[in-house]
């Protein structure tokens, strides 16, 4: 009885692997050039791999691929939003972008259908929110 209750936790905690998006979001309004990217990308794939070690995660540069179990997407979903956010934070203003990628971040973890926040009314749900102001991530190149 005690190995069936083992058993069952070790396949709960393991789950099937499926392939997950990570969002990478860059929040200053200019666009960074692509060797910028490229580090930046390699550093987050990194992080992956660390909890995620068979993930085998692709990039496109704004999305990072990844064959993750719930419980290793829970762990990499955890601490995401916070380093997936990259930008420098010197004023109020960037503080205010760096929160709303943030959440942002989070929200786009939170569903079930990424696309479903392509371009929508609500700034916080929008990387292509007309205006600056309401850009939450930059296109990559």
């Amino acid at each position: 009885m005690v190995r069936i209750i083992v058993l069952s936790l070790v396949l709960t905690l393991a789950g099937c692997a499926t392939v997950k998006p990570y969002p990478v979001c860059f929040y200053d309004p200019r666009s960074p050039d692509e060797q910028t990217v490229t580090k930046y990308v390699a550093v987050l794939i990194d992080r992956i791999v660390m909890e995620a070690p068979d993930a085998n995660p692709k990039t496109d540069g704004r999305w990072i691929y990844a064959k993750t179990t719930s419980y290793q997407h829970g762990l990499i979903s955890s601490t995401w939003p916070r380093v997936a956010c990259i930008g420098t934070v010197t004023s109020g203003t960037e503080v205010k972008r760096y929160a709303d990628c943030v959440s942002y971040t989070e929200a786009l973890l939170r569903k079930n259908n990424y696309l479903e926040l392509d371009v929508k009314p609500n700034a916080i749900d929008s990387d292509e929110a007309p205006g600056v102001e309401h850009v939450i991530c930059s296109r990559v190149p």
